[in-house]
């Protein structure tokens, strides 16, 4: 089995947007990336490696969190050949990064093979996931999302769809969502004409009664398919950014689960052959296809992809602690001087760690 490399680029679902090899990162995503890099070592098996900027600082660290990772920084990857790289996710912007600074460009998708991942990656993928498991599992789910490409369209479908959401094709933890709860105002339609603009058309849904969001983590490759990597159970706000998660043994994320949808397991195996039939031929990696619980009549029922992060997710990040790491409470992204059970490190200029409370 390969060596793995894995690196943390939470700015990975923009760099995609921007469709080209070269990518300024806005300045919070850099800082994320900074301040959290070392979350990739609670994902990486035992002698793997985690991509730091200050390879001496990250080993002391994760030596004192008995983390069995090393740490290497960029001067470090020209020197790398026989391994399997473990990005956040996969965009044009990294491998450029991974080549300009020495690494081996056969350790490298290929342009055809990113721009694969590219079209995979966009929003619109969540309709074909919502039409495959409509004829998997036969019966019909939540409304299906509508894309759009023009501004007028999208300003009557949202009038007649009041509160629903307008979703930019990449974007990640929430960013690039506008809850429509003012449509027709200016500042609507300009949010719509520039997002348009930038990324071509925008993702349209109806607002559902939510009871509880969730998502099921997998894993693709050549050889095993699609296999099931895990369940995530967190908390967002009105504008679909990532709130918190929560952190436990799988048995117990899955009781959160079933106990309101008793069905949930035949929804994940029908979603697990719908992902080996439609991207595991076209992609190697983590995957997370977020889902929610909401209330239709009397009952509750399930929208089976709000849609899908061709990625690791931060959902896999808590999926992970609860299952091999023996970790439970809350996990969230804070202020570091706010942090009382830090996960990260604090070194000099971090702005944010990940954290995790105990809830008893």
């Amino acid at each position: 089995m390969k060596r793995k490399l894995y690196i943390f680029n939470p700015e990975n679902d923009m760099a995609l947007g921007c469709g080209k090899d070269s990518y300024n990162a806005p300045k919070w995503a850099l800082q994320w990336r900074h301040d959290l890099e070392l979350l990739a070592g609670y994902l990486a098996s035992e002698g793997s490696m985690v991509l730091a900027r200050d390879a001496q600082a990250a080993q002391r660290w994760l030596d004192s969190r008995h983390l069995e990772v090393e740490a290497i920084d960029a001067s470090m990857l020209h020197a790398l050949r026989d391994i399997e790289i473990v990005p956040w996710g996969w965009s044009m912007p990294l491998c450029k990064e991974l080549a300009l600074a020495g690494m081996h460009r056969s350790l490298l998708p290929s342009p055809e093979e990113m721009a694969t991942v590219r079209d995979l990656a966009h929003r619109r993928t969540s309709i074909a996931v919502h039409e495959a498991m409509r004829q998997e599992m036969n019966r019909d789910f939540s409304p299906i999302p509508v894309e759009l490409g023009n501004s007028s369209d999208v300003l009557q479908w949202a009038l007649a769809h009041p509160g629903c959401y307008i979703k930019t094709p990449w974007s990640g933890s929430g960013r690039g969502v506008y809850r429509a709860i003012d449509a027709g105002t200016e500042q609507f339609e300009r949010w719509c004409a520039g997002a348009i603009a930038r990324q071509g058309s925008v993702l349209c849904e109806e607002a559902l009664d939510k009871v509880l969001d969730f998502a099921l983590e997998y894993h693709c490759d050549a050889v095993n398919g699609c296999q099931f990597a895990g369940y995530s159970v967190f908390k967002s706000d009105e504008q679909s950014q990532y709130g918190c998660g929560i952190v436990d043994q799988p048995s117990a994320l899955r009781h959160a689960i079933a106990s309101l949808y008793p069905g949930i397991d035949a929804v994940n195996e029908a979603m697990r052959r719908v992902i080996e039939r439609l991207i595991a031929p076209h992609y190697s990696g983590y995957l997370g296809v977020d889902m929610l619980l909401y209330r239709k009549g009397g009952a509750i029922d399930i929208d089976p992809c709000v849609e899908v992060n061709l990625r690791c997710t931060m959902g896999l990040v808590t999926s992970m602690l609860g299952e091999r790491h023996a970790m439970r409470g809350s996990f969230s992204i804070v202020p570091a001087s706010d942090a009382t059970q830090a996960l990260t490190p604090i070194y000099k200029n971090t702005r944010h760690v990940a954290q995790i409370k105990d809830e008893g």
